[in-house]
């Protein structure tokens, strides 16, 4: 087993850098990371083993980045301040450059319930296989497959609303 500064030392970057991408911002991910340290400082010896280290961090990096979003439920005004002239006969999907369409993803994601946004982000984004991903949340792989199907419909309907919202 690793000592806490091993643990801090291997996997300080990894943490910082998944909390960034959640969180979408430094100042945030920062804490967060601090987050994550400090529980890994205090249940270090509750970790069984049954897991790889990484995914336990993982897990408790997802853990906390989503704790700090649900509690802030960060209100973008992406869609409310964006504005495209469509009047020149240019479909409204011709408009959005797709890092506009990955805001606009992410930020329907932290309206998702915690699990299914953490499902999705982690087997598109990060690229997770079904098999790392039922050993992250210590659910059945057909668990997750269910979970990420749900995650996708919630993000469809989502992205849906807010399209009929704004046009």
């Amino acid at each position: 087993m690793m000592t806490f500064r091993e643990i801090v030392d291997t996997y300080s970057s990894q943490v910082y850098n998944h909390a960034v991408s959640l969180l979408k911002n430094n100042e945030e991910a920062e804490e967060a990371t601090q987050d994550v340290f400090l529980k890994i400082h205090k249940a270090i010896d509750l970790f069984r083993g049954d897991a790889k280290l990484s995914t336990w961090i993982w897990r408790i990096t997802a853990n906390v980045c989503f704790t700090r979003l649900a509690k802030k439920r960060i209100r973008t005004d992406s869609l409310e301040e964006m504005t495209y002239d469509i009047s020149d006969g240019h479909s409204f999907s011709a408009e959005f450059n797709r890092h506009e369409q990955k805001e606009i993803i992410e930020t329907m994601l932290t309206r998702l319930p915690p699990q299914q946004a953490s499902i999705i982000l982690l087997f598109h984004i990060e690229g997770k296989s079904y098999k790392e991903l039922a050993e992250t949340f210590n659910l059945p792989e057909g668990t997750i497959a269910t979970l990420l199907y749900r995650g996708r419909e919630n993000l469809r309907k989502q992205l849906s609303k807010s399209f009929k919202e704004f046009l």
